[in-house]
């Protein structure tokens, strides 16, 4: 039968620091500052996906609109873009949304390369 390990040693407990004066107010600026910049990131991030999504849309739009092969290509583009994009690791990107993307981009001659 094998011996049974004893159980890990739980560390003992830092001693308690002294916290001086306006150690509070140094809590709360560095709080204020990580929410405020945390929402700006978040922000930031969402306008960014919005422009994505108008510049993927006005891609789609002017390859559909002065393609040579649109015609070939017709409803079938859509699922196409989805597979291929999915397969480079681009997020965000499936037939429904490439989709919404066209009807919310500009009109033709924007190609962004």
């Amino acid at each position: 039968m094998p011996k049974k390990r004893p159980a890990p040693s739980v560390p003992s407990a830092s001693p308690p620091v002294k916290r001086g004066a306006g150690y509070r107010q140094l809590v709360k600026a560095i709080a204020g500052v990580n929410t405020r910049l945390v929402t700006r990131v978040a922000s930031v991030a969402n306008q960014a996906l919005v422009l994505r999504n108008w510049i993927v849309g006005a891609c789609i739009r002017d390859y559909e609109q002065n393609g040579s092969d649109r015609a070939r290509y017709g409803e079938r583009l859509l699922p196409a873009l989805a597979m291929d994009l999915t397969a480079k690791g681009v997020k965000g990107c499936s037939r429904e949304m490439l989709r919404r993307m066209r009807s919310f981009g500009c009109g033709p001659g924007i190609m962004w390369q």
